[in-house]
C-alpha cells in the first residue's frame, strides 16, 4: 500500500509541474470591425460599416488579420465590392452569406481555404479575382450567384480548372488595369475628363487633393469650382476591383486655345483673345507672325497680309514653355 501511495505522489508531483499552454483568447473592437485574437492572429467577427468598397484591414489592434468568420458579413446590404489583402489565410462558414449588392470580390495570394457558403446567394456577385494558387474551396461556395458569374485567375496560377467545383473560370496574363485616357486640360477649363472603360474607380490628384470618382459608361468627367493654374501637373490612374491601380497619366495644364474674332476676306489684322501675357502666333500663307496678348485683358490684333478667299490660318499661343492646341480657320 506504501509503495502505491508514493508511485500516485510522484504521478501527481510530475503533472503539477507540466505546464498545458492555451493560446490568449481575447475580443476588441477598431472602427466598425468587432475582432478576437488567438495566438496573436485577428478573426473578424462582425462588421457593421456602411461604405460600398472595403478593403479588408491588414491588421486590427497591431495584429494580423489572418481569418474572416462565421457569419462576419451575412446579409451586409452596402457592400458591393470587396478586397482581401495577402495576410487573410482563411473565410468561415458563410463568411459574405447572401450580401445582396455584392459585385465583385478580390483575393491576394495569400487565401488558403473558403469555408462552405462563403458567399453564397449574393445574387449579383459576377466576379471573383485570385491572385494565387487556387484555395481550398468547401460546399457551395458561390452558389445561387449570378448567372453570368465567373472566377479569373493568372495565368500559370496552379489549382484551377474550367470547371473549377462546377464554376466557370478564365485565366488572364495580367489584372493591372490599362491606363485611363486623358483630355487635354487647360488654365480655363473647370473640368477634367477622359476615358476609363469598364467598372472602375478613377483617381485624379492635384497637389495634394484627390478626387475619386466612379466612371459612368467608360467615361469619367470631374467639375471644379476654378480652373486648375498654368503648368500644374494633374495625374490620373483608374483602380478595378484586382486591387491593382493602372498606370499614373501625367497631365500638364496647358494654355487655353486663342479665341479668334472672325475673319473676313481683306482683314490684315487676326484679333482675339488669349491667356494673358502669352504670345501669339499666327500661320498664313507658310509664314508665321506673332504678337503678345495684353498683360491685363489676353486681347491680341497681329497683323498680316490681306486675307484672301480660302486662306487657312492657324492660330496658337505660348508661355512659360507651354503651347495651346491650334485653332485651325478657314476663311
Amino acid at each position: 500500500m506504501k509503495r502505491v501511495m508514493s508511485v500516485l505522489l510522484v504521478v501527481t508531483m510530475v503533472c503539477s509541474m507540466v505546464w498545458i499552454e492555451t493560446p490568449t483568447v481575447f475580443a476588441s473592437q477598431s472602427g466598425k470591425f468587432t475582432y478576437t485574437v488567438t495566438g496573436g492572429k485577428a478573426t473578424i467577427t462582425k462588421y457593421t460599416g456602411t461604405v460600398e468598397d472595403l478593403a479588408i484591414p491588414a491588421t486590427l489592434g497591431g495584429y494580423p488579420v489572418t481569418t474572416i468568420g462565421n457569419r462576419a458579413f451575412l446579409a451586409n446590404a452596402n457592400l458591393a465590392t470587396v478586397l482581401i489583402g495577402k495576410n487573410v489565410k482563411k473565410l468561415d462558414y458563410a463568411a459574405f452569406n447572401a450580401c445582396p449588392n455584392l459585385r465583385t470580390v478580390s483575393f491576394a495570394a495569400g487565401i488558403q481555404l473558403i469555408g462552405d457558403n462563403a458567399f453564397t446567394d449574393c445574387v449579383i456577385l459576377t466576379n471573383v479575382y485570385f491572385l494565387g494558387n487556387a484555395p481550398t474551396l468547401y460546399i457551395g461556395v458561390f452558389d445561387n450567384c449570378d448567372p453570368i458569374f465567373k472566377v479569373t485567375y493568372l495565368t500559370g496560377k496552379t489549382g484551377f480548372g474550367n470547371p473549377w467545383h462546377g464554376y466557370p473560370t478564365v485565366h488572364v496574363s495580367s489584372l493591372v488595369p490599362k491606363a485611363p485616357t486623358v483630355n487635354v486640360i487647360t488654365n480655363k477649363a473647370l473640368t477634367i475628363s477622359g476615358k476609363a472603360p469598364g467598372e472602375c474607380t478613377v483617381f485624379i490628384k492635384i497637389g495634394s487633393q484627390t478626387k475619386k470618382l466612379k466612371a459612368n459608361g467608360g467615361k469619367f468627367k470631374w467639375t471644379m469650382a476654378a480652373p486648375c493654374p498654368l503648368g500644374i501637373k494633374v495625374k490620373v490612374s483608374r483602380k478595378t476591383n484586382t486591387m491593382y491601380s493602372s498606370p499614373i497619366v501625367t497631365k500638364t495644364v496647358i494654355p487655353a486655345k486663342p479665341v479668334v474674332k472672325t475673319i473676313h476676306v481683306n482683314n490684315i489684322y487676326i484679333k482675339g483673345s488669349a491667356t494673358k501675357g502669352a504670345m501669339v502666333y499666327v500661320k498664313i500663307y507658310g509664314n508665321t507672325y506673332k504678337g503678345k496678348a495684353s498683360t491685363s485683358s489676353g486681347l491680341f490684333a497681329i497683323k498680316v497680309p490681306k486675307v484672301l478667299v480660302e486662306a487657312e490660318i492657324q492660330v496658337y499661343c505660348k508661355i512659360l514653355g507651354l503651347k495651346s492646341q491650334i485653332v485651325k480657320i478657314n476663311v
